[in-house]
């Protein structure tokens, strides 16, 4: 890590160095590039590549960083509206390109939420994101599902153990009398 002068709040280290660059590598082009290597007072990427090898290649100074856990949570749904993506979340969402088996009444997004967190310790930095997303039937076509069966297995039965998407009976087993254990 390297910092830019002894009273500085600034830190470069590899690890931001090279997440900060991967940032700016992606998408950046045409006239947001321009903008960024003016402000960066280069002509191109490649004086931006020098000035990082230089700040990477200098030694390591003592550095003290307290423990912290950061997180943070956000509904994106809204998030995504505002930025004009809408009919996913609308009874007239069409997700049959993404959905395998997609019920006869449809689905819609009708929740998502974003999750992040970060923890910097004495052992290094751990960071996470996850996003999840709620499907629901569109339409008033969709009905609850039926109350659950009711099985008492007092008399004699058979069971199988089947795995759905291959179609596989994996065991198949009876039970004559349910009232002995062995």
């Amino acid at each position: 890590m390297e910092a830019i002068t002894e009273q500085s709040n600034f830190i470069f280290s590899p690890m931001s160095l090279r997440a900060g660059l991967a940032l700016l590598a992606v998408g950046t082009h045409g006239p947001t590039l321009r903008q960024l290597l003016t402000f960066l007072g280069s002509e191109n990427t490649h004086h931006l590549d020098v000035a990082i090898a230089r700040l990477l290649s200098n030694e390591v100074c003592p550095c003290k960083v307290p423990k912290f856990k950061f997180s943070f949570a956000f509904d994106a749904v809204n998030a995504l509206r505002q930025l004009g993506l809408s009919e996913p979340f609308t009874y007239a969402a069409d997700l049959s390109g993404m959905v395998s088996n997609m019920p006869p009444e449809g689905l819609y997004v009708s929740a998502m939420r974003q999750t992040c967190a970060v923890e910097v310790d004495e052992e290094g930095t751990t960071a996470v994101a996850a996003t999840y997303s709620f499907l629901s039937p569109t339409g008033p076509c969709w009905s609850p599902p039926p109350p659950p069966m009711r099985f008492v297995a007092d008399h004699p039965f058979m069971f199988a153990i089947v795995e759905y998407e291959k179609a596989e009976l994996l065991f198949l087993g009876h039970v004559m009398d349910p009232s002995k254990e062995d």
